[in-house]
C-alpha cells in the first residue's frame, strides 16, 4: 500500500498546520510506547515511518520556533546543572 493510498485511508488528506513540539510528540505515545498511524500521518511522517523521523521532526520545529528551541535547550541545560550539583 502506498503512502498515499494509507494517508487516504486514516483519513488524512491535509498536510499538517504546523510542527508538533518535542513535547507533544512525546505526549502523543500510546500507552505501550508508540504512535498511531494516523497521528504519524498527521504531523506529515511518511508511512510507515522510517527510522529518524522524530530527529526530523524535532529538526523542523527548532526552524519553525528557533526561541522556543532556545528556550528548551536552556531549560534542559540547567535542569542537568542542578541534577550534577545535587550528586554532589
Amino acid at each position: 500500500m502506498s503512502d498515499v493510498q494509507m494517508q487516504f485511508e486514516l483519513g488524512i488528506d491535509t498536510p499538517p498546520t504546523r510542527t508538533p513540539s518535542p513535547a507533544e510528540v512525546e505526549e502523543a505515545k500510546t500507552k505501550k510506547g508508540g504512535w498511531r498511524m494516523s497521528v504519524l500521518a498527521g504531523w506529515g511522517v511518511p508511512l510507515p515511518a522510517t527510522k529518524g523521523w522524530k530527529t526530523r521532526l524535532r529538526i523542523q520545529w527548532e526552524k519553525e520556533n528557533p526561541l522556543c528551541a532556545e528556550l528548551d535547550r536552556l531549560a534542559k541545560k540547567e535542569a542537568l546543572s542542578k541534577r550534577n550539583s545535587a550528586d554532589d
